[in-house]
């Protein structure tokens, strides 16, 4: 199971490649990190795949912390 500063680096990973909100920070990221306890990669990367296609369905030009 990774650390959480595993888990921080595996988010950043994957939210690089979305388009994310101009209003995401990196306070929000480590935020959500820490709820991603017990996550692995694989997690991770679905939880960003579906916060993906929430913003797609709802017409919104990027992902925001609120999908």
């Amino acid at each position: 199971m990774p650390s959480r500063r595993d888990t921080e680096d595996i988010l950043h990973l994957q939210l690089d490649k979305l388009s994310l909100s101009s209003d995401f920070t990196e306070l929000q990221i480590k935020e959500i990190s820490k709820n991603l306890h017990g996550y692995v990669g694989a997690d991770i990367t679905r939880l960003c795949n579906l916060a993906c296609v929430i913003a797609v369905n709802q017409n919104s030009g990027a992902v925001t912390v609120n999908h």
